[in-house]
């Protein structure tokens, strides 16, 4: 059940961002977690200030899935199993990372540009 919800909280991010308010809902539903079924992502989406009607309906459409997957596909190709991870320069970080991690994967990078 968590992957379903997974998935669809990850079409939802895509909708979140589309109305140009990704971090307002990543946020808010990171704080929530793992209360996120598509109820209560839509309630997330109206708290975070998004358009709800709009919301709605790119969850509701499915919109995003091929995106989804095609990520998801991706991610499996270079040998993340789950999500979230990232690849920065030689770096690869899986699970939740701070943001002091993330910024030292980012500034070694950019050193060794």
């Amino acid at each position: 059940m968590i992957m379903e919800e997974s998935d669809k909280a990850s079409e939802a991010g895509q909708c979140a961002f589309d109305q140009g308010k990704f971090w307002e809902f990543h946020d808010l539903t990171l704080s929530r977690f793992p209360n996120i079924t598509v109820s209560n992502l839509k309630d997330y989406a109206a708290e975070a200030g998004l358009d709800a009607a709009r919301f709605n309906d790119c969850l509701n459409s499915g919109q995003n899935k091929q995106k989804v997957e095609y990520d998801l596909k991706s991610a499996i190709s270079y040998g993340f199993q789950t999500p979230p991870a990232f690849v920065i320069g030689s770096t690869r970080l899986v699970g939740p990372v701070s943001y002091e991690a993330l910024k030292k994967a980012i500034d070694a990078a950019l050193a060794n540009q």
